[in-house]
Order: structure tokens, then C-alpha cells, then sequence
């Protein structure tokens, strides 16, 4: 058997191979810390919304997830009410918002008529009503395909001036389990008070 020795150039080249490969490994590990980072979030904020049938219990959950997760400061959630207006349900630092907004006007009547989330960065010019000036984010509530209300972000953390995709993913999720889980509460409360 003979013996290989290995020149500085062939030392180089495996060392440059090494890094190379090192670094792919490195990406890898991150991607998947990411998307299990995500993953998790996603799944305390369905548990948290859907721990509970009490009205002001799911109402905390939505502004903890909000606030503690994406970075908001202030937010208001509006129900569609029977006129076909969104009212106001509960407002945390949102001390602008009204207490009722017709349906289909400003970014908001609009946004829960379309079922579209908005995002203030998509769509820097929209128009909307004087109050919706500094509303940074719509997310549309459904039931099924039926209209049911919107969460509303009107401020956001003075260190975060942008949302990430996983707080996109959120609203996402909101869209749909936040009205279940309202909606549920909502039941509870009248099959109690009968």
C-alpha cells in the first residue's frame, strides 16, 4: 500500500470543501429552528384562543397574542352587528376608535366587506376615514365566508417598524379562529343568561 501525502493546495481545497459544507449544515439548522420557532407560536396562540368560552378570557387572549407576539400597542376588536356596522368590542390603547363603523367605509368597512387583510407597508395610500390614520394593520374576521368582525392594529412597539412573515401567518390564523372562538364565547353567554 502506498502512502498519500497531501500537499498545502489539497489541504486548502478540503478546508474551503469543509466550510462550504459547514455553512449549508448551518442554514439548514437555522431554517428549521425557524419554522419550528413559528410552528410553535401559531399553536400557543390557537390554544390560547380556544382555552376558554369566556368573552373577556378570548378578548385577552387576542391582545396578548397581539401585543406580547407581534408588537402592538394598540388594538380594537369590532363585531358585525345586525345593521350590518361593525361595533366596537373592546379597545386596548386604541382610545380613538369609535364605537361604531358603517359597513363597507373606510379601510376597516371595507377590509371586513372584502375579507382582504390590510397592511399598512402593502398599501401606504389607502384612504380611509380621519380616525384610521394611523391603523397599521385590518385583519378581517370569517365564519366560514361570512363577515363576522375585524381585529384592528393602530400602533406598533416603538422597536418594531415592520411585521415579520410569522406575524402575517397570525393574522392568518386570526382571521378564522379568532371569530370561532369569539363566536363560541358569544354562545356560551347567551345559553347562560337563558
Amino acid at each position: 500500500m502506498t502512502e498519500m501525502t497531501l500537499g498545502p493546495d489539497d489541504l486548502r481545497l478540503m478546508l474551503t470543501h469543509a466550510r462550504r459544507d459547514n455553512s449549508r449544515l448551518i442554514d439548514k439548522a437555522y431554517r428549521a429552528i425557524s419554522v419550528s420557532t413559528r410552528a410553535s407560536i401559531l399553536y400557543a396562540a390557537l390554544d390560547r384562543l380556544h382555552a376558554t368560552l369566556d368573552c373577556d378570557d378570548v378578548i385577552r387572549a387576542i391582545d396578548d397574542i397581539l401585543m406580547n407576539v407581534v408588537g402592538a400597542q394598540q388594538v380594537a376588536v369590532f363585531e358585525l352587528a345586525g345593521d350590518d356596522s361593525l361595533k366596537l368590542v373592546s379597545s386596548s390603547g386604541a382610545d380613538h376608535a369609535p364605537n361604531s363603523v358603517p359597513a363597507g367605509e373606510g379601510i376597516i368597512g371595507r377590509s371586513v366587506a372584502n375579507g382582504s387583510l390590510f397592511v399598512r407597508r402593502d398599501d401606504p395610500n389607502r384612504e380611509g376615514l380621519h380616525w384610521e390614520t394611523s391603523l397599521t394593520a385590518c385583519i378581517p374576521l370569517r365564519l366560514g365566508k361570512r363577515p363576522f368582525g375585524a381585529i384592528t392594529l393602530f400602533a406598533l412597539a416603538e422597536q418594531k417598524n415592520d411585521f415579520s412573515s410569522t406575524d402575517l401567518e397570525l393574522f392568518r390564523l386570526l382571521e378564522t379562529h379568532a371569530a370561532v372562538a369569539l363566536r363560541a364565547s358569544g354562545l356560551e353567554a347567551a345559553a347562560e343568561r337563558t
